[in-house]
């Protein structure tokens, strides 16, 4: 349980101490954001945080990200414990390595927020094993293990996040982040992995959103799958674009690269990301599509969805962001 925020609309004007809207793989942003500030980090050392990087870094620019509480979405915890572990070891490295990159260019920011997040972990580990919570445990374990290295990692990286400059047009306008009235050139993008039943029913309830005043395309990205993915999406949902990657990209590469084959093939205004493992509320493109079209200073590069537990759904995996306490380290 991650949550900050639940039914509240917010907006991140500059990234806080305390309160940090860094979160989630599910938004969306106009491409303008993009011509500013460049694709997602591919550097391997931040392959499980390239989301909260890539919102950080827009934060920085004077972008603003808005939590859109109507728009959900549902997340299915499908991997075993190992796997969890895995992961829980990658977040670990990856957000070190985020923390060391930044500080390598003399933010100090980062280093309060870094110290904030290990004294989370310390107190979560602690907690976990006192309460017998392995979950709990494991995560905080992996987070307080792997700092060192993970910082270490950051520190030596110089590596930036590539930019649009290829598949930009003639003349950008890249202050203007508002999207024009009537502009509905929106594109959903979908990573997947071999994991064919998940991408289909994800497909299944995003496409039901299409309607004659909210007309969007979806680009799928397979990076990769030996189980027919790709073959299935075409037979099930025509109209669906399909990109096979002979090399799994990971996250951010992949992301980078159905981006750019995106632009190419339809130039929208609006990029919204998914992932395979999630199933979309009604409603949700509309959350993260409309605040672009009322957003007339021009300064919102983001929108971030509600993300729910799919086999808990009055459980929140994120609402925005965490809350943390200084010296509890709790969120």
């Amino acid at each position: 349980l991650n949550v900050a925020l639940g039914d509240v609309a917010q907006v991140s004007t500059q990234p806080g101490k305390l309160f940090d809207r860094l979160s989630g793989g599910n938004f969306a942003a106009p491409m303008a954001a993009f011509w500013r500030g460049g694709l997602f980090d591919n550097d391997e050392r931040l392959a499980f945080c390239e989301d909260g990087e890539g919102a950080y870094r827009a934060l920085r620019r004077g972008l603003e990200i808005a939590f859109e509480p109507g728009a959900i979405v549902s997340h299915s915890g499908w991997r075993s414990s190992q796997e969890r572990q895995h992961q829980y070891s990658g977040y670990a490295l990856s957000q070190a390595a985020f923390s060391g990159k930044y500080l390598r260019r003399g933010d100090l920011f980062i280093a309060k927020r870094m110290l904030l997040n290990l004294g989370r972990a310390g107190r979560r580990w602690l907690v976990g094993t006192i309460n017998k919570n392995t979950e709990m445990a494991a995560l905080g374990r992996a987070y307080v293990s792997q700092f060192p290295a993970g910082l270490w990692r950051g520190l030596r990286s110089n590596q930036r996040p590539p930019s649009l400059a290829d598949a930009r047009p003639d003349n950008p306008d890249t202050r203007a982040i508002a999207l024009p009235q009537g502009a509905n050139s929106i594109a959903v993008i979908l990573l997947t992995f071999d994991q064919k039943q998940q991408t289909l029913r994800c497909l299944e309830h995003l496409l039901k959103q299409r309607t004659e005043d909210l007309a969007f395309d979806v680009v799928v990205w397979d990076i990769g799958s030996s189980d027919g993915t790709a073959a299935a999406i075409e037979a099930a949902y025509p109209s669906v674009r399909v990109f096979v990657s002979d090399d799994n990209l990971g996250v951010a590469g992949g992301r980078n690269a159905a981006a750019q084959a995106t632009i190419g093939a339809i130039a929208p205004e609006l990029l919204l990301f998914l992932v395979h493992d999630l199933v979309v509320a009604p409603g949700f493109v509309a959350g993260l599509a409309n605040p672009f079209f009322a957003d007339s200073a021009g300064y919102l590069g983001q929108t971030q969805a509600k993300l729910r537990l799919a086999d808990a759904p009055t459980l929140l995996n994120d609402g925005g962001g965490c809350r943390l306490q200084l010296w509890l380290g709790r969120s």
